[in-house]
C-alpha cells in the first residue's frame, strides 16, 4: 500500500517547494511532513473508536462523507482556466 502512495511523491514535493521561499525550502518540507504526520496519526484512533462504538457501517459512511467533502473542497478551490471563466460569465448574461 505504501508503495502506491509514493507514486505522487515527487509532484507533491515540487508543489510544496514552489510555495516556500528558497531559503526555507528544507524547513517547509519538514513542516509539511510534521503537520501531515500529526494529523494522520489520530485517524486510526478515531477510526477504531467509531468502529467500536458505532460499528463498521458508520465508519464507512463517515469515510464516504469525508471523501466527498475533500473532493468538493478540492474542486471548488482549484484554479480555473480563463476559458472556463469566460464560458460561465456568458451563460449568466441574459
Amino acid at each position: 500500500m505504501y508503495g502506491l502512495r509514493e507514486i505522487g511523491e515527487p509532484a507533491r514535493k515540487a508543489l510544496i517547494t514552489s510555495w516556500v521561499p528558497e531559503a526555507a525550502r528544507a524547513r517547509g518540507i519538514g513542516l509539511y511532513w510534521g503537520v501531515r504526520s500529526a494529523a494522520t496519526c489520530w485517524a486510526s484512533l478515531v477510526g477504531a473508536l467509531v468502529w467500536h462504538r458505532l460499528g463498521p457501517e458508520a465508519l464507512c459512511y463517515l469515510a464516504f462523507g469525508f471523501g466527498c467533502a475533500g473532493a468538493a473542497v478540492f474542486y471548488l478551490s482549484r484554479p480555473r482556466p480563463r476559458s472556463e471563466l469566460a464560458a460561465v460569465a456568458t451563460r449568466r448574461a441574459p
